[in-house]
């Protein structure tokens, strides 16, 4: 969860600032465990080992749900 809570405060930190965030989630987040599990076990291990939970569920995110084009 805590997880979680810095990359949406990130989003808004950045829409805040004027600035396009890295993801563009919408207001409610639905969250299968399987793909978010399976995205995880996707990312190689040689660079899983240096990422925080935080990295993770970032790269999950910008994964679901990347900012239209402008």
């Amino acid at each position: 969860n805590t997880a979680f809570g810095t990359v949406v405060a990130e989003v808004r930190t950045a829409r805040e600032a004027g600035r396009t965030p890295s993801f563009c989630p919408p207001e409610s987040i639905s969250v299968n465990p399987r793909q978010l599990l399976a995205h995880l076990n996707s990312i190689p291990q040689t660079r899983r080992v240096r990422m925080t939970p935080t990295d993770g569920i970032r790269a999950w995110m910008v994964s679901r749900y990347p900012c239209p084009a402008v």
